[in-house]
């Protein structure tokens, strides 16, 4: 009894060593990739064909990215706890510019003109006669357009702004009586994204036209994002570390002891590597292919190696339990004794 005990004991303490071990091999390799990623992360920005143009990416920090969503000119407090509700994260940050330049002209002659209408008709393009204005009168300038220039603000009308966009001046004293000036006006979208756990992406939009030193918020009357929903696929190289549990029957190549039978149960923790998947996504995939396993049997008190052909997720069919696979098992322990069984495994 007491040797079954220490088996017992043993299993338990090398279970513990090899999550250990599993850990810090799955850290070191995400902490490397993570670096990897940083510093070969930033694709530039590209202009395509029919003025469509490739946002310039890169990843940064968890520091880096926190910064720069709490410095952006919208309530990102609003937009956290809409996220919160849907269940997902922050996960993305897009913004994109796009200038109007302006300009301004001076003393420029009338494009075109039409005749001052008479009683109500004529002017524009009516074609009826017009009579000319007599200027030896007092009454030539009643208004003082002769001595003031008009001046006349332009502005672009949204439903609740109206944002300046430019001045036309007219000097009638003068044979070139136009002034204009368009102001330069900067559009500026500002997109934050955010995705849940099932993958989903939540798309929230800021557009503003900045004029001068001020930035005019429009309100967005449409938006919409289209997703394509990911298909399954093999994955030649998705290297997985899982810990779990193999329990199965054990037969003896050789002959067993008195008090020993040919066929034996198996029950060992095991740590557990696979390099192939399929599925939609590669951080929770459907299918586990080839996964090699060791551990240690705490019945027969052996090292045990073992090989599932597929492991299959309960994720996939269940929004509670994630990246926990189950599937069969051939095995053999130290002892040559070979196995059959099941696997229960976590994957992370």
């Amino acid at each position: 009894m007491n040797n079954k005990y220490l088996l017992i004991a043993n299993g338990i303490l090398i279970l513990m060593f090899l999550v250990a071990f599993g850990i810090i091999v799955k850290m070191g390799c995400s902490l490397s990739d993570k670096q990897d990623q940083l510093e070969s992360s930033v694709v530039e920005m590209k202009q395509l064909a029919d003025n469509i143009v490739r946002s310039q990416s890169e990843y940064v920090s968890q520091e880096d990215f926190k910064t720069r969503l709490d410095g952006l000119d919208l309530d990102v407090d609003a937009i956290k706890d809409d996220v919160k509700k849907l269940g997902a994260r922050i996960d993305g940050i897009s913004t994109f510019l796009a200038v109007s330049h302006g300009y301004k002209e001076t003393d420029k002659p009338s494009d075109h003109t039409w005749p001052k209408p008479i009683n109500g008709t004529g002017g524009s393009d009516s074609g009826d006669p017009v009579i000319p204005v007599d200027c030896s009168s007092t009454d030539c300038d009643p208004f003082g357009y002769l001595n003031n220039a008009q001046v006349k603000d332009l502005f672009e009308k949204f439903p609740d702004i109206n944002i300046p966009f430019g001045m036309v001046t007219f000097k009638a004293w003068s044979s070139t009586p136009w002034d204009t000036e368009v102001y330069e006006r900067k559009y500026k979208v500002t997109t934050v994204l955010a995705e849940d756990r099932e993958g989903k992406r939540y798309v929230y939009n800021k557009f503003s036209i900045g004029v001068g030193e001020k930035d005019y918020e429009v309100p967005i009357q449409s938006a919409e994002y289209v997703q394509e929903m990911p298909e399954a696929q093999f994955e030649w190289w998705n290297p997985r570390i899982a810990i779990g549990f193999s329990a199965g029957l054990g037969g003896r190549t050789s002959q067993p002891e008195e008090d020993d039978s040919w066929v034996f149960a198996s029950l060992a923790p095991m740590l557990y590597f696979s390099p192939f998947s399929y599925g939609s996504s590669r951080l929770k995939p459907d299918f586990l292919a080839l996964q090699v396993g060791a551990g240690y049997d705490l019945v027969a008190g052996t090292g045990r190696f073992s090989i599932s052909p597929i492991m299959w997720n309960l994720g996939s069919v269940s929004t509670v339990i994630n990246n926990t696979y189950i599937g069969p098992n051939v095995g053999i322990d130290t002892d040559a004794n070979v196995s059959v069984g099941g696997n229960v495994a976590v994957s992370f």
